[in-house]
């Protein structure tokens, strides 16, 4: 509901997330079981100018070359 309460659609959260993904807002990464974790935050501003810093969770599994989202969340 945070996302589309700020005016996200589908599209400009994709847009957003995918934005985030720069080696510089790498926060954490973590060596789990099935690959690698790596956590991003950055703040950013919703469609309705909202600021809020925004972490995403990504894994890239052994064995694979792309990266796949797990979990978006305002903190």
């Amino acid at each position: 509901m945070f996302f589309i309460d700020r005016g996200f659609t589908k599209e400009s959260l994709k847009e957003t997330l995918l934005n985030q993904l720069n080696p510089d807002k790498v926060v954490n990464s973590i060596d789990v079981e099935f690959g690698t974790k790596y956590i991003f935050e950055e703040e950013v501003s919703s469609p309705d100018n909202t600021k809020f810093v925004l972490r995403s969770v990504w894994i890239v599994y052994f064995g694979e070359e792309f990266i796949k989202l797990i979990s978006e969340y305002p903190i």
